[in-house]
């Protein structure tokens, strides 16, 4: 996609297997007020998530599974206001603290 071409109106995104990924497209960010559902998966080379993912205001599910180098989620995570459930598998570097970070309204799982 070209740097003007992403949708500015995403309510569900799945990106999955993508092992060259090693960061989310900026373009993205476009959409933080209709994003709902995020899902992130079998990015192998994934190693940060962008900055402005708390800024995703509608964000009500993330769910971040195989990506085995990313190391910590992006400060401000408590900014996500609608988040409900968070879900992240098969990421060994992050560490297990993040659990305890997150509000007690959200969903909550570590594998």
């Amino acid at each position: 996609m070209e740097r003007d071409d992403y949708p500015t109106s995403l309510q569900t995104l799945h990106i999955r297997g993508l092992p060259q990924l090693v960061s989310l497209p900026q373009g993205l960010k476009g959409s933080a007020d209709t994003l709902q559902f995020l899902c992130i998966a079998n990015c192998g080379n994934l190693g940060v998530l962008p900055e402005w993912l708390p800024d995703l205001s509608s964000l009500r599910k993330l769910q971040i599974w195989g990506c085995r180098k990313l190391s910590s989620l992006p400060k401000g995570m408590d900014r996500l206001i609608a988040l409900r459930e968070l879900q992240i598998r098969g990421c060994p570097k992050l560490r297990r603290d993040y659990e305890r970070k997150v509000g007690k309204m959200v969903k909550f799982s570590f594998r």
